[in-house]
This record gives structure tokens, C-alpha cells and sequence, in this order.
């Protein structure tokens, strides 16, 4: 799964270090793995999947390791763009620009979205800018907002149709009680 909205927008990575464009440990990954399942209610984060994930090494090598997260940032080849590196395999649903292109926080205003992919010098990163296309830039601008990816258990019911905003429905988890699951202020609660 992919969040239909960003969730914040922030810089690749707040503090200097050497590797500055490596995604393990970056501000990016911190959201999109730490802050941003917190989001989530109780029964929707214990149904998240720690998920293998291939990160380029970044600082100008494109050695590719694996990490494991539960919430994780796409690459430029999953969104279907030519990066730096080759990280991971094409999303289908990212089929054109419009596809790519992200709202802040349930809002209407396009936004550059953040990607892990780092660029050929160790102090850029890929993001997607507002149009659905490709830029990179110094990872300490603000030019990184996080639309984390996911994972849910299988074992979870979703809804056969879309609600208004195009998004599947939770009806019920494992760990839950039945119930319906909806959006109140960007964060999916039971009702």
C-alpha cells in the first residue's frame, strides 16, 4: 500500500554526516518507518509487515543492500523513473505523471514527495516534484515530504469498492473486534 497524501514534509536528512544521501537512518526513513505508523490506530500498526526493501548505498556508490521496514519511502524505479540506481521494482499503479503526482495532508495543494533514491553526489536525493516528474536536490531542503508505503497482514478484511477519495475501507483486523475503519483529520480510526 501506498498513502494516497504526504504525510509531512521535511528534509532528507536534518544533520550532517558522511553518507549524506544514504536512506538507512536519514530523517526520510525515520518518518516513514518510526513517526509515521504511530499515526495509525492500534489494530491497523500491529497488522504492519516488516518488509525487505532494496536501499542504494548512497555517497556516489550504488551498492544495493536490504533493510527491513515497516514503513518505508519508494524509489525512483518503483515510481517508474530513471534514478541514479536501480532500487527495487516498478509499482504498476504509478503508470503515468499524473499517478506520481501527491496532495499535502488532505488538502488539494500538489506537492514534492520524497524519494530514497540517492542521486550520483552524496548531498542530493531524488524526489517527486509536484507534476509527477523527477528533480533532485540538496538533502537539506525542505523538498522531501513523506508518502510512506506499507505493508498489512493479508489476514485483514478491506472493503470491495472505494470510499470519495478513492481509497479501499478497513472493515476489520485480526487483532480487532469487527468494525469499520475511517478517516478523521488524515489518521484512519474505527467508528
Amino acid at each position: 500500500m501506498i498513502r494516497k497524501d504526504t504525510y509531512t514534509t521535511t528534509a532528507f536528512i536534518a544533520a550532517s554526516t558522511n553518507n549524506l544521501n544514504a536512506y538507512m537512518g536519514s530523517t526520510l526513513d525515520n518518518i516513514c518507518d518510526c513517526v509515521f505508523p504511530q499515526r495509525l490506530d492500534q489494530d491497523i500498526q500491529s497488522c504492519m509487515v516488516n518488509t525487505p526493501i532494496v536501499v542504494a548505498q548512497g555517497g556516489g556508490v550504488k551498492t544495493l543492500h536490504t533493510l527491513q521496514r515497516r514503513g518505508w519511502a519508494l524509489s525512483c524505479t518503483e515510481v517508474g523513473l530513471s534514478g541514479y540506481a536501480t532500487e527495487g521494482t516498478l509499482f504498476s499503479y504509478f503508470s503515468d505523471n499524473e499517478k506520481r503526482v501527491a496532495y499535502l495532508d488532505e488538502t488539494t495543494v500538489a506537492v514534492f514527495w520524497g524519494l530514497r533514491s540517492p542521486y550520483s553526489d552524496s548531498g542530493t536525493a531524488y524526489y517527486v516534484r509536484a507534476v509527477g516528474t523527477l528533480n533532485g536536490s540538496n538533502v537539506y531542503n525542505p523538498s522531501f515530504a513523506a508518502r510512506p508505503a506499507f505493508n498489512l497482514l493479508s489476514s485483514i478484511v478491506v472493503s470491495n469498492t472505494t470510499d470519495a477519495d478513492g481509497c479501499y475501507t478497513v472493515e476489520d483486523t485480526p487483532a480487532g473486534a469487527g468494525g469499520l475503519y475511517a478517516k478523521n483529520n488524515g489518521v484512519w480510526v474505527r467508528v
